[in-house]
């Protein structure tokens, strides 16, 4: 039987062995780059945990009005500095005073022989993104707005950042509003950073499902997949595209992948609302429980784009500390992928895999589909041609080394990232480190 994570692991063991061999207070200095990336310790961010929680991730809004108070968010002066993230939303009618916009949650990559959209961010992007937000080597990063504070979270997970050094406003914007606490919709001026993904321990790929992944680890039976986004993936007509420069456009097809579980991501939050406070471990463990989840196999959480995924994912992640991954592909990129060319399940031939990657076929791992939300199942997929649906003609790409999932170069995206991670930046440094820089506004 096929490792299906085997790179994953052994990158994995590499970072523990890297941290126990640098015996470094947090998580070690940065594997690819800097020499003081993460190598003090801290005192008032090193908050206790949220009660019902195993990780100290979750803070309450007291917390971080405190870490306000103390001129510890944006601080540009001492070793403390907190810098507030917010994903989207309504940032610009109000925010956590010092708070800053991330730009970018997602962009288009090729994953194996497909290019997708809204995949995890890049090298160069993330690397763009930090320095804009000043994030260095002493920063805790809290993620708190009225966007979607769990996709962030799982693109600074992914990336390396230490787990001790994310927090997550439990209730995220609503939850300051709700303690009394002010909004402003004054943008803060922050100084760059120089910091690099390079400066972290190792890029933790093990909270990312590839595409390959999950295609060998669903026909292994070795992965436990989980819809969070009910009455969209499974049900006939219910995946739009989401290219740009396409609109109106939608998958293949739709349907249940073998062996998944069908549980909403707002079921893991208090009132069904992912703007509430996440529910107790003990409620999470037994919400997963009920649908026979019990965490002896990888998770692999998926939507349609990868943002309600990780509203599955970072309840599991903080709360239960489960083996869980984000297959931010999703159904956008799931739903595309077939070697039928019939005129019943795609527009014309041109859209099917070309026949040199047919191992990479999805279609084939579908058991039933919806016709209609909360409807019965019927068998195997259904092909969104028949709705009927303008379909999205995926973009495919032919390469030696990746004409199979099961081939050593179908894990494209991650190869490519651990690559960036452990090539020194230009100029002959062993990576960024963190520093002033120049002022500019906060990203």
């Amino acid at each position: 039987m096929k490792e299906v994570f085997q790179r994953s692991r052994m990158r994995l063991m590499a970072l523990l062995l890297f941290l126990f061999v640098g015996t470094l207070p947090l998580a070690g200095c940065g594997g690819g780059g800097g020499s003081d990336s993460y190598d003090e310790p801290d005192t008032s961010t090193n908050n206790p945990p949220v009660v019902g929680q195993t990780e100290n991730v979750l803070i309450d809004a007291a917390t971080l009005k405190s870490w306000v108070d103390k001129g510890l968010v944006n601080n540009e002066t001492g070793y403390e500095k907190v810098v507030i993230l917010c994903a989207g939303g309504t940032y610009a009618a109000g925010h956590i005073p010092g708070a800053q916009l991330w730009s970018t949650l997602g962009i288009d990559r090729y994953e194996g022989p497909v290019l997708s959209g809204n995949m995890v961010l890049d090298g160069p992007t993330m690397d763009a993104e930090l320095q804009r937000c000043g994030i260095d080597e002493r920063t805790t990063v809290v993620f708190a707005g009225s966007g979607n504070p769990a996709r962030l979270y799982f693109t600074f997970r992914y990336w390396g950042f230490p787990k001790e050094k994310l927090k997550v406003l439990n209730g995220n914007q609503a939850a300051w509003t709700a303690a009394g606490y002010e909004l402003t919709t004054v943008e803060p001026n922050v100084a760059a950073s120089t910091f690099s993904v390079r400066d972290l321990p190792a890029l933790r790929d093990d909270v990312r499902a590839a595409l390959s992944e999950l295609i060998v680890g669903v026909e292994e039976g070795s992965v436990q997949p989980l819809n969070t986004l009910l009455n969209n993936t499974e049900k006939a007509g219910g995946t739009s595209g989401i290219f740009a420069d396409v609109a109106g456009d939608y998958v293949i097809f739709q349907g249940s992948i073998e062996g998944v579980a069908h549980v909403g991501y707002a079921d893991f939050y208090v009132g069904g609302s992912p703007n509430n406070a996440l529910k107790s471990a003990d409620e999470i463990r037994a919400l997963l429980e009920s649908y026979g989840i019990d965490g002896s196999k990888p998770i692999i959480t998926y939507c349609r784009a990868g943002n309600a995924a990780s509203y599955g994912f970072m309840p599991i992640d903080v709360a239960l500390g489960w083996d869980v991954m984000v297959y931010d592909g999703s159904w956008s990129q799931f739903g595309s992928l077939t070697n039928q060319t019939g005129a019943a399940y795609v527009p014309d031939a041109s859209y099917a895999l070309p026949t040199l990657l047919s191992e990479w076929a999805t279609d084939v791992l579908i058991t039933d589909h919806r016709l209609e939300s909360n409807g019965p199942f019927f068998a195997g997929p259904y092909y969104n041609v028949n709705f009927p649906r303008t379909i999205e003609k995926p973009t495919f790409r032919i390469l030696d080394g990746m004409l199979s999932p099961y081939d050593a170069d179908a894990n494209s995206i991650e190869d490519e990232d651990y690559a960036y991670w452990a090539t020194p930046a230009a100029g002959g440094s062993d990576g960024a480190s963190s520093g002033g820089g120049a002022g500019g506004g906060g990203c």
